[in-house]
């Protein structure tokens, strides 16, 4: 995950874990994060970073950071709209290869504000 506020995008450290719903049983951890008025949460799958282009060069950590910084006042839809067409722009008519999922959670601050 990213938390992506204005002029920065961080990943976030988290603790290593089985993905949910691969086996039964499988004990799971908690971690927290308070946002901010103004950040975003965004989550996505490997299939962003991995998608390759026609020379079979990967999209990168490096790259999705980047774009994201650039993205960070953004609210959520927009912001995975941009990342989602950076994506197709840098693997072109590259066949896609993996699931591509993002979820941003931008948080406007209390009601009221």
């Amino acid at each position: 995950p990213y938390l992506v506020r204005p002029g920065e995008a961080r990943m976030l450290t988290v603790e290593p874990a089985m993905a949910l719903g691969v086996a039964a049983d499988i004990p799971y951890g908690d971690q927290s994060l308070q946002l901010r008025k103004g950040e975003t949460l965004f989550l996505y799958t490997d299939g962003v970073t991995e998608a390759m282009n026609g020379k079979g060069e990967l999209y990168s950590e490096a790259r999705l950071a980047t774009v994201l910084k650039g993205l960070s006042t953004r609210k959520a839809e927009p912001l995975c709209q941009a990342v989602l067409d950076d994506l197709a722009v840098y693997v072109g008519e590259n066949e896609q290869s993996d699931d591509i999922t993002m979820l941003a959670l931008h948080y406007k601050g209390p009601a009221g504000s």
